[in-house]
């Protein structure tokens, strides 16, 4: 019985990601979500390293990781939507994002030596926090009306990730607990900078009146 509700709370978390990911596509496709392309190449590369190194523990789950698993599918339907509205314009790394590149070569040659699943999945997890920092200051430093983000999507992203960690947790997997729980803390900061932004331009919108 609890590996059913389990399954069923995995399913909708799963849901919940996918749902989250089609709805980015159509917001980029609108031009109302502007993300960098280049911090999402970054979070392909996490997400499937993370899983790949997570597969390496003998016992791994598919269910119990279901956050990392949709993730993979996810993100590489975000990536392609940038890459092909772009259509071969030129990609800028930034300073931040270079580094994320040899962090994450540097944990592979790390996790490839020591064949441990805890320093892969956790390796990963600080490339991919770096990463979200050219979005976060993309967020703090946004000057149109609105966000470059939006919240409605994070929100359900944050929920998925939440459901995630309850997963892991009732499964006493703490290795898959750190993917969805990594994602949860970087979802909400996300949210609060999109909040930070709504109070902004509504203390604009009272003054101008």
């Amino acid at each position: 019985m609890r590996e059913i509700a389990t399954s069923c709370i995995a399913l909708v978390s799963a849901l919940l990601i996918v749902w989250m990911g089609i709805g980015y596509c159509l917001k980029i496709v609108r031009n109302q979500a502007h993300p960098r392309i280049t911090t999402w190449i970054i979070f392909e590369i996490g997400v499937v390293m993370s899983l790949i190194t997570y597969l390496s523990s003998p016992t791994h789950s598919f269910v119990r990781n279901i956050t990392n698993t949709t993730d993979c599918v996810t993100v590489a339907g975000i990536l392609a939507v940038l890459i092909v509205k772009r259509q071969g314009g030129k990609m800028l790394f930034l300073k931040t994002e270079r580094w994320c590149l040899k962090i994450a070569v540097a944990v592979f040659i790390l996790w490839s030596f020591s064949r441990s699943p805890w320093v892969g999945v956790a390796g990963f997890q600080v490339v991919m926090v770096i990463a979200y920092f050219p979005t976060f200051e993309n967020l703090w430093h946004w000057k149109k009306d609105g966000s470059p983000e939006p919240g409605a999507i994070w929100a359900i992203e944050t929920v998925a990730a939440l459901l995630g960690v309850g997963i892991a947790v009732a499964g006493n997997d703490y290795l898959a607990v750190l993917y969805p729980l990594r994602a949860t803390i970087l979802c909400v900061i996300i949210l609060l900078l999109i909040k930070r932004l709504e109070r902004r331009d509504l203390a604009v919108a009272t003054e101008a009146r």
